[in-house]
């Protein structure tokens, strides 16, 4: 008897607590008007201006002044391809903007103003011609040419808007194409490297995508990527040179930059300050095509972004360097810096700059580079500002030119 008082009072609870969920989302999903209907409709927006913008416009408008209880202003565009999009601008903004629109076709506009009774004024009717949408002006710059273990795709985004690249191929038993890849960059200037590919002729099919699904047209072409490897690390080994840094302190060793475990490290010792430099011997003249850093992880004192991990370097290259340690015999292969997704300041960091971290991270060498054996490495910062430098390990790719 007690089991059953005891399963009647669980319902009961079960059935008031549903109830009152029911309750709760009603009142939380429908939009209640904030005073009556008093009579009045609303006047429409006056002086209405539009000013077409890549793939939408700007709209600027004076409110009604005929109704104490206006609200916000609601513009319904219907997009060249028939879709409405909405955009509202509350009391007072005098303008609002509208973007997505998939090519320099007309679009029409219906502006509304909106009372606290969400009663709505006749609206003002326009059409207009938004300038060529981003995407688009994105394409007309696209160039895509062969790289190592694959292509490399530029773009000019001069609209700085988020485009995603898409790469596909074809199957080459179906002939089906087949989408490989898809990244998105907002910078104003896109370099984006796909590797993965055997050096042998293939059909690549390029297009870009916005954020509203407008997609670009497809960029054909037919490319053999360079051949990459990764380079032995069993035959890369130390150059001490005059005026570079010592590099075996604090349980560290220059040996360890090559020893394939991301845990050990090597560490240069303190003092001298900034710039300071190391260099190695590749073991043979190699056309460097890319390089990943693994930072120091130790969460005792270096954790990624921390302590000397380096933050801004720079790479020289050289097939006969002086033994004096001079520079006169080292050539410029480009300065680097390491990227941290969050850009938040000195050594603070989010799951996202240790998720980006994690794997390494890879840089470029540009395409035209010459091939080097020896390679100078000069630290100008790290995260912390420590004039040392510590490194987890360095793993090179390329393609080896002589032995």
């Amino acid at each position: 008897m007690k089991y059953i008082k005891a399963n009647r009072y669980i319902f009961i609870l079960i059935c008031t607590a549903f109830i009152i969920g029911l309750s709760c989302s009603k009142s939380e999903l429908e939009h209640e008007p904030l005073a009556n209907f008093n009579g009045i409709i609303p006047g429409q927006v006056m002086d209405v201006q539009i000013e077409p913008l890549a793939g939408g416009a700007k709209i600027t408008y004076t409110e009604p002044t005929n109704d104490p209880d206006f609200l916000y202003v609601n513009a319904v565009f219907t997009k060249s391809d028939g879709q409405q999009v909405d955009v509202r601008a509350s009391k007072g903004n005098n303008e609002l903007s509208f973007f997505g629109n998939g090519d320099d076709s007309e679009v029409k506009v219906e502006i509304y103003s909106v009372d606290e009774s969400e009663t709505q004024s006749e609206p003002v009717i326009l059409n207009f011609n938004p300038l060529q949408a981003p995407v688009k002006n994105a394409f007309e710059t696209l160039n895509v040419m062969e790289d190592f273990g694959g292509i490399t795709v530029l773009v000019d985004n001069c609209d700085t808007v988020a485009l995603g690249i898409q790469l596909s191929t074809f199957d080459p038993e179906t002939q089906q194409e087949i989408l490989i890849d898809e990244v998105w960059r907002e910078a104003e200037n896109i370099s984006y490297s796909f590797r993965g590919f055997e050096s042998l002729e293939t059909t690549f099919i390029v297009r870009l995508r916005d954020r509203f699904d407008n997609y670009s047209e497809d960029y054909e072409t037919t490319l053999t990527p360079l051949f990459e490897q990764e380079i032995d690390r069993k035959g890369i080994k130390i150059l001490p040179l005059p005026g570079d840094r010592e590099g075996g302190c604090w349980g560290g060793s220059m040996t360890k930059l090559f020893d394939g475990n991301w845990n050990s490290f090597c560490h240069t010792c303190v003092g001298g300050g900034f710039p300071h430099s190391f260099s190695f011997d590749l073991g043979a003249k190699i056309k460097v095509s890319r390089y990943i850093v693994h930072q120091r992880q130790d969460s005792k004192c270096c954790d990624w972004y921390k302590n000397a991990n380096p933050k801004v370097w720079k790479l020289y290259g050289s097939n006969d360097p002086n033994p004096d340690g001079s520079w006169d015999s080292w050539n410029l292969i480009g300065e680097f810096e390491c990227y941290k997704p969050s850009g938040l300041p000195g050594t603070e960091t989010t799951a996202e700059d240790l998720a980006y971290q994690k794997p390494g991270e890879e840089f470029i060498v540009p395409l035209g580079t010459e091939a080097y054996r020896y390679i100078r490495w000069e630290t100008h910062e790290t995260w912390a500002g420590n004039d040392f430098t510590h490194i987890g390990e360095l793993d090179f790719f390329g393609q080896v030119v002589e032995e």
